[in-house]
């Protein structure tokens, strides 16, 4: 199953950005800088909304890689007669035996 590494990378990036929008938020400097705290809660919530976006993207984008399954080809393998007779030979020859 591949899945669109851009995605993600994406999605891994903005939650870095937003795990740091929370650190920020929750340390007594942004409770001080107001304007500062109002916009970083913007940002915070673009950050999420396109979070949501990319969750939704990479959901549909798995879920239609697992209705259309890569076709699997099954071959039959069937012997030579030469092969069979080997195999027989090499299995009544009693100089050979397995020792696992």
């Amino acid at each position: 199953m591949q899945i669109n590494n851009n995605i993600t990378h994406q999605i891994v990036e903005l939650s870095e950005i937003k795990k740091g929008y929370n650190k920020y938020l929750r340390s007594y400097e942004a409770q001080q800088d107001v304007e500062n705290y109002t916009y970083i809660l913007e940002q915070k919530a673009l950050v999420s909304t396109r979070l949501k976006q990319l969750y939704t993207k990479l959901a549909q984008q798995q879920a239609t890689q697992q209705h259309n399954p890569a076709p699997v080809r099954y071959t039959k393998y069937t012997p030579c007669s030469n092969e069979q007779s080997a195999i027989l030979h090499f299995n009544n020859d009693k100089r050979f035996s397995i020792t696992e």
